[in-house]
């Protein structure tokens, strides 16, 4: 007499070979894990000084607001006249 696959044990297989699986995986990534990065190789940031931030800021020209406004005001002035 032929017995039939049910449902339960298929789910029961499926779920075991899953177990197995994953504690395989596990259990060698465990026995051969390596560091990946030594401690010379890992970089760290530098603190910057006041004078190495300064030098790398874009200089930004010298126009002041007042100064702009007054060349408007005149360029105004002479279309007017």
């Amino acid at each position: 007499m032929k017995r039939s696959l049910t449902f339960k044990s298929v789910l029961a297989t499926t779920s075991l070979v899953s177990l197995f699986a994953f504690a395989f995986v596990n259990i060698r990534a465990d026995s051969t894990l390596t560091p990946v990065y030594s401690k010379m190789e890992m970089t760290q940031n530098q603190v910057e000084t006041e004078e190495d931030a300064d030098s790398r800021k874009i200089p930004v020209p010298d126009v002041s607001v007042i100064g702009r406004v007054w060349d408007i005001a005149q360029r105004l002035l002479d279309k007017a006249n």
